[in-house]
């Protein structure tokens, strides 16, 4: 076996061993954000998380969310992704970050200071031996929900470690 061959083996094998769970579905999330879009015009989009529907949210599960998704946007190369650390720092100059997401109505703002054309947002509620997930595409200059697509997510051993566990019943 050739050295270029071997290295390419272990290089796939790597990318294998990291790649995200089959459990969260990207191309199905990444599909229900294209479909609405204009192919004619690169969109910009800004991804601002998910938040949870009940007080146990997680942080971890949003942020790993997040990357995994921008992941796929920006390998697919059918839209424009802003940059988390730009986004972070606008979204603390808004001290929307303490409301725990950026609403419709402040998406429009948030994107006006970012340039970009969309902000996605979403949401998530644990049920658990699975997660529903819904996400929201909104355009910035309008304000209007373009997109919207929900999922239920299987919960395997990598989502169920960034959720938080349910607290245990008294005996």
């Amino acid at each position: 076996m050739t050295t270029t061959r071997l290295l390419s083996l272990l290089l796939l094998a790597a990318v294998a061993g990291c790649a995200p769970t089959d459990a969260l579905k990207l191309n199905e999330l990444a599909g229900g954000i294209y479909a609405r879009l204009n192919p004619a015009k690169r969109t910009t989009i800004a991804l601002v998380g998910y938040r949870s529907l009940t007080e146990e949210g997680s942080e971890s599960f949003s942020r790993y969310l997040v990357d995994e998704l921008t992941t796929k946007l920006v390998t697919d190369g059918k839209v424009n992704v802003a940059e988390r650390a730009q986004l972070d720092k606008v979204i603390a100059e808004l001290k929307l970050q303490s409301s725990g997401l950026v609403s419709d109505a402040s998406a429009k703002q948030l994107g006006q200071l970012l340039g970009v054309d969309c902000v996605l947002v979403g949401t998530y509620f644990d049920q658990g031996k699975e997660v529903k997930l819904t996400s929201k595409v909104i355009a910035t200059e309008s304000g209007q929900v373009i997109a919207s697509t929900a999922t239920v997510l299987k919960k395997d051993k990598v989502i169920a470690k960034l959720l938080p566990r349910a607290p245990r019943k008294p005996r």
